[in-house]
């Protein structure tokens, strides 16, 4: 929401509205910083991390198990996979070339830890993909392999071959739930993870919490995923340090100092938020960059422009 005049405009107030519109830009341009620096700052994303890269190098099982993140939407789930292939990249050093943490910009497609002969963990991105023969050229382009060609089984075998020298443990398929939309799209793409959990890769299915419902479409495959990663939401002390945070990060680089949230503040943030941490730092940054504080009347606009606003529960003992 850009500051708008409402004066006549003189040279006063078109001074005036200049002015508020370059704070309204340095504000937007220090938040859109500050708080790409907050994603999961917190204990239970960090022990998730710590638990995905000790599965990279931890002992094959005869029979490949995997676990599942299943989160609701804008929860972080997708940096916290960048976070773990981080992760990766720092405890597993290749043997020849200094390793490298290769991402897409936009996080989406595919990503992964490259450098000398090892790559232990990839990344792709399967919402958008149709088939099994989409899904296996991403798999492909995960490990650099841009040779796009032949059948869906043939596009793995290659997939297969070259990951096990490049000795892939962990493939992480964000989006899962994403394969449910289409009629038949869920067999097909089943059956393809199945396969590379029988080569003796961990494939981790990530997304919302309609993964596991997924995996049921395939009763062999389910039986494989026994244990499900979650990220909680955050309690409203956590709430609270990740709002002061932002709110701190502007104080420390502009001319502006804005006071922490009082407690009210933080009770109608986690109510909207529903302890979301996408959602937390979304009321937060527009509270700040828009209204210049944090209050509960700036956050209640906030939601409403973020369309955050949730109807009021019934009271049942009013019905008739």
């Amino acid at each position: 929401m850009l500051p708008t005049p409402v004066e006549p405009p003189d040279h006063e107030t078109r001074a005036g509205r200049d002015a508020a519109f370059n704070a309204f830009l340095k504000r937007d341009t220090v938040i859109k910083a500050r708080r790409e620096q907050l994603w999961l700052p917190l204990e239970n994303p960090e022990r998730i991390i710590t638990y995905l890269a000790h599965l990279a190098t931890s002992p094959a099982q005869h029979r490949t198990m995997a676990p599942y993140l299943s989160v609701p939407a804008n929860s972080g789930k997708t940096r916290l996979i960048h976070r773990a292939l981080k992760r990766i990249v720092e405890e597993t050093p290749p043997p020849r070339e200094e390793a490298e943490f290769v991402e897409d910009a936009d996080f989406t497609g595919a990503a992964g830890t490259r450098g000398g002969d090892i790559q232990r963990a990839i990344l792709i991105d399967i919402n958008g993909a149709k088939n099994s023969l989409q899904v296996a050229t991403r798999l492909l382009e995960a490990i650099g392999n841009m040779q796009h060609t032949g059948s869906a089984g043939e596009r793995q075998g290659r997939f297969v071959k070259f990951a096990s020298k490049l000795q892939v443990r962990i493939i992480f398929m964000d989006e899962f739930q994403e394969m449910l939309g289409t009629p038949g799209r869920a067999e097909d793409l089943l059956e393809l993870v199945k396969g590379l959990m029988l080569k003796g890769f961990m494939v981790i299915p990530v997304g919302t919490e309609r993964v596991q419902e997924a995996l049921k479409r395939n009763p062999h495959l389910a039986t494989r995923y026994t244990t499900a990663l979650s990220l909680p939401p955050l309690t409203p002390i956590e709430v609270q340090k990740t709002m002061e945070a932002l709110a701190r990060g502007f104080s420390g680089e502009t001319a502006c100092i804005f006071a922490p949230p009082n407690q009210n503040t933080v009770r109608a943030t986690l109510e909207l938020s529903r302890g979301l941490l996408g959602d937390v730092l979304n009321l937060t940054q527009h509270a700040l960059v828009d209204h210049a504080e944090l209050s509960v009347e700036s956050i209640e606009k906030a939601a409403e422009t973020l369309n955050l606003i949730r109807a009021p529960k019934k009271d049942a003992s009013k019905e008739e």
